[in-house]
């Protein structure tokens, strides 16, 4: 992890001029207790608060190699507390150093600091608390904001992951139906079947060109269905009928990929496949500022035996929503008394 001071030149500044209120005041200490005169403690002063300036950026790695969950509170506060003494004592002895040279080149301008040991180490213990409180509170800081980071990115994989294997579920169901309807018209009505098999290609060509795509427009899902109700009509006739209300506004929108495709499917299945009757499967298609509003319905035949299904893919578009949007008011469906309607809210924004 890079130093918290060193991640823009401003922090280094900062830090710096943070230490100008100690400096002061180390200064006001030395002249109101008459150990030295106003020019001497501005002098003195300063070199203790810059050495322990420069000695304090170092005490990052130490706070960022102790990790409080490998250990014991009582070993962290031994472990600082000696740590404190030695760098205590690298203070001083650095200080007293450099002093001593100055003595030498001024000897009648410097104070005697040997007189203010005691007092030296309780200020050296304090500035490295302070330091080092300082800098586990960073560190804990950037590692909370990391976790945050790594966990909605790991939340967003699982979401994709999710959506995935959703969809790998949806298209081998369509896929194996129709493969079944094309093998039972080989032999009754091989011209219908070639005919279904030709637009059965057309219509996985285009869900292998969405498979890494997770949304697509009004249009493109609209004619991705109507090239399905083609492929059901080879085999239903003039039994499966069509109606379109679309607000040609709304075409334009996008919405999760295939998400129609099973909602169409089952419309075919439970309404067409069951009854005697002609079934008109009605789209309408409306939009305003907040969602795009679609409602797919059909007759049935409410004396029809009704074909028994595990629902995977009315299960599949629910939880598709709620994964993709986060909302569970997304999806809803009735059935009457002749007639099956459900309804999806996809939010514009």
């Amino acid at each position: 992890m890079i130093h918290p001071l060193f991640r823009k030149n401003v922090y280094l500044y900062i830090y710096f001029i943070l230490w100008i209120p100690l400096w002061f005041s180390t200064v006001a200490v030395l002249v109101l207790n008459n150990f030295t005169d106003v020019p001497t403690a501005l002098f003195a002063g300063f070199l203790n608060n810059f050495v322990f300036a420069v000695i304090g950026i170092g005490l990052w790695y130490v706070t960022l190699y102790s990790n409080a969950n490998e250990t014991n509170f009582t070993g962290i506060i031994i472990g600082h507390f000696t740590f404190a003494i030695v760098v205590t004592a690298l203070w001083i002895f650095i200080v007293d150093f450099l002093m001593g040279i100055i003595n030498t080149i001024m000897p009648d301008g410097i104070i005697n600091s040997q007189n203010l040991y005691a007092s030296r180490v309780l200020i050296g213990i304090i500035y490295y608390a302070i330091l080092t409180l300082f800098y586990y509170t960073v560190r804990y800081y950037h590692e909370s904001k990391n976790n945050k980071v790594n966990e909605e990115k790991l939340t967003i994989m699982l979401r994709e992951a999710e959506l995935n294997s959703l969809k790998s579920q949806i298209n081998p169901h369509f896929l194996f139906n129709s493969l079944n309807s094309i093998s039972m018209l080989t032999l009754s009505d091989p011209g219908n079947a070639r005919e279904m098999l030709v637009k059965l290609s057309d219509f996985i060509r285009y869900a292998l060109k969405q498979k890494d795509l997770t949304h697509s427009t009004c249009l493109e899902e609209l004619d991705n269905i109507n090239k399905y109700l083609e492929i059901e009509k080879v085999r239903f006739g003039d039994k499966l009928q069509t109606k379109n209300i679309i607000n040609e506004a709304c075409l334009k929108m996008k919405i999760p990929v295939m998400i129609l495709q099973p909602l169409f499917e089952n419309a075919v299945k439970h309404g067409v496949y069951e009854s005697i009757t002609p079934v008109e499967i009605q789209t309408s298609l409306l939009c305003d500022s907040d969602f795009l509003y679609i409602t797919i319905s059909n007759n049935f035949d409410p004396e029809a035996v009704t074909r028994k299904g595990e629902g995977i893919g009315m299960k599949n578009v629910s939880e598709r929503l709620k994964i993709e949007y986060g909302r569970d008011d997304l999806f809803s469906y009735e059935k009457q008394k002749d007639h099956f309607i459900v309804d999806l809210k996809i939010p514009i924004n």
